[in-house]
């Protein structure tokens, strides 16, 4: 009996010790499309009418968006969004999708036919970090007009501080001056060169440039922009036709 006892005490001393989980990080796919001329309009309709309700079925889909140019410094055509519970919600997704589909649709046949109408496309993979940004609400999604994604390269060990930075001074600047209508920030998994992604929903071109000559007049830059090695700003316009949850 003694002996028992000791083990469902270290039974139950072991359980109390361990340490609780993060909850998994959501992720985003995010696939920019450069398309043959002409082929935009074919491949909205492809999403819109056969990929649209496979996706709105996919259970590991959190959500999906889609996005066309408003000004961009290299050639894209669309971009796609689409965000899951951590890369197994890939995966998840991504089995479910090679599986015969209720609607009869073959998703890999569709995506070929997508793929034979592009001149090219590249993925990144991002993990969004909650404590660095304020996602866009029912309400603030009425007001939103465009969308920036602001790639950013930081120094080699600058992470920690960039983040920290961007936390403790840069955000509370940014909603002291309602610079933006929300902002999201992500850590780059997948692609290319760059280290984060940041996303703000805007009103206008108008807005953007406010943002930029604040942020270039704060009294945080002297900090802040040795970090930053190489940035790349794309503002997009929503494509209504396209989205799911």
């Amino acid at each position: 009996m003694r002996t028992a006892g000791i083990v469902v005490a270290v039974v139950l001393g072991a359980t109390a010790a361990a340490p609780a989980q993060d909850p998994v990080p959501e992720v985003r796919q995010v696939v920019t499309f450069d398309l043959q001329p002409g082929a935009l309009g074919r491949v909205i309709n492809l999403y819109e009418q056969s990929l649209l309700p496979v996706y709105q079925d996919l259970a590991p889909l959190l959500r999906f968006r889609a996005y066309r140019e408003a000004e961009s410094p290299e050639s894209l055509d669309l971009v796609l969004l689409s965000s899951y519970r951590g890369m197994a919600g890939m995966d998840a997704a991504n089995d479910l999708l090679g599986k015969p589909q209720p609607t009869g649709v073959n998703v890999g046949l569709l995506y070929g036919q997508i793929d034979q109408m592009a001149l090219g496309h590249h993925d990144t993979f991002v993990e969004m970090v909650d404590r660095l940004g304020d996602p866009p609400s029912d309400e603030a999604g009425t007001d939103e007009q465009l969308t920036v994604f602001e790639y950013l390269r930081v120094a080699p060990g600058g992470h920690a501080f960039f983040e920290q930075l961007l936390e403790t001074r840069a955000r509370p600047y940014e909603k002291e001056h309602r610079l933006y209508v929300w902002s999201e920030t992500g850590r780059v998994l997948v692609g290319d060169e760059w280290d984060y992604v940041r996303f703000f929903g805007l009103r206008s071109l108008a807005m953007w440039h406010d943002y930029v000559r604040r942020m270039r007049d704060a009294d945080f830059q002297a900090a802040l922009a040795p970090v930053i090695l190489a940035r790349k700003t794309v503002i997009l316009r929503r494509e209504p036709r396209l989205s799911v949850r």
